[in-house]
């Protein structure tokens, strides 16, 4: 074979191998993007912005202290307010200031109002479909933070109020946070200044009998071990918690490196809609201020 004709050869089995070796390039990055584009994204990507929702609240010791202030100072309230509930189709909004529970839709519009009698406030609350009651923790006693009291109440529908009825106590609290899910209760107290009562989340069987009995059962899964609103997911384990200690104050989903959101203000009390016609949302309650976030989530 002459020179120039080996030469030519070699020079086509170059190009082939190499045409070869791009194709294969090729076709790994198409592997690797289709595989990227395939796995689902990590925990708490497949969100959304929080959006606030404002409302006034008059004719509670929860009402705005200037509702004619600008910005969100007109919706600043001098009681504490934690509890959120969410009971199918409204969301209600306790006050530790007294018996009332108002009724808003999840965009921020005020729907009405309900009237728990024989307590003087209302911390961490939670609606019970199974049992048609809305369950609730009593504000008591002279350091409030730490109120652990549980109790239960019907609503008359003629007159829009009911009677609370004490049937035990949460170990560490349940002014932040009072959740019911699946036939159990889920409680958690004040921030950790207040002896430490915020560094568990205490479960029990949900009983309109005393005696209600709550252990202590999962330590908060935020960074600095601290929660303050925490609600189960569909494998009875903690899904979502709230941490209203650090700055800025975070929002966690269980298994997640970085917060779903931020704030300066306390996050307290989160209550979640799986079926909100946008998709699961996740609602957070601020500690005084007349308003709550709604919050896209991936699944609740």
């Amino acid at each position: 074979m002459s020179t120039r004709r080996a030469a030519e050869q070699h020079y086509a089995s170059g190009r082939v191998q190499r045409r070869t070796r791009c194709l294969a390039e090729i076709g790994w990055f198409v592997l690797v993007l289709v595989v990227v584009l395939a796995m689902p994204a990590s925990a708490g990507a497949a969100t959304g912005p929080m959006k606030i929702h404002y409302y006034q609240r008059p004719g509670s010791a929860c009402a705005s202290t200037n509702p004619t202030a600008a910005g969100a100072q007109k919706y600043t309230s001098a009681v504490s307010q934690t509890g959120l509930a969410f009971d199918g189709t409204e969301l209600l909004v306790s006050c530790w200031g007294d018996g009332s529970i108002l009724k808003v839709s999840e965009a921020g519009s005020v729907l009405g109002q309900l009237q728990v009698t024989g307590v003087a406030g209302l911390g961490g609350i939670s609606w019970d479909a199974d049992h048609q009651v809305l369950w609730a923790c009593a504000i008591t006693g002279t350091n409030k933070s730490l109120s652990n009291q549980i109790g239960w109440v019907t609503f008359d529908p003629s007159t829009h109020s009911g009677a609370w009825h004490h049937v035990g106590d949460a170990p560490h609290g349940c002014t932040n946070n009072l959740n019911y899910a699946n036939g159990l209760l889920w409680a958690d107290g004040a921030y950790k200044l207040s002896s430490g009562t915020s560094q568990w989340i205490d479960v029990g069987s949900a009983v309109l009998v005393p005696p209600l009995k709550m252990t202590p059962t999962y330590h908060p899964f935020t960074p600095d071990g601290h929660v303050s609103g925490a609600i189960p997911g569909a494998d009875g384990l903690p899904l979502w918690e709230a941490d209203n200690w650090p700055h800025p104050k975070t929002i966690w989903e269980a298994g997640a490196t970085s917060p779903i959101e931020t704030g300066t203000q306390r996050f307290e009390q989160l209550v979640c809609d799986p079926n909100a016609p946008t998709g699961p949302m996740l609602f957070v309650k601020w500690f005084n201020q007349n308003g709550f976030g709604a919050i896209p989530v991936d699944n609740c």
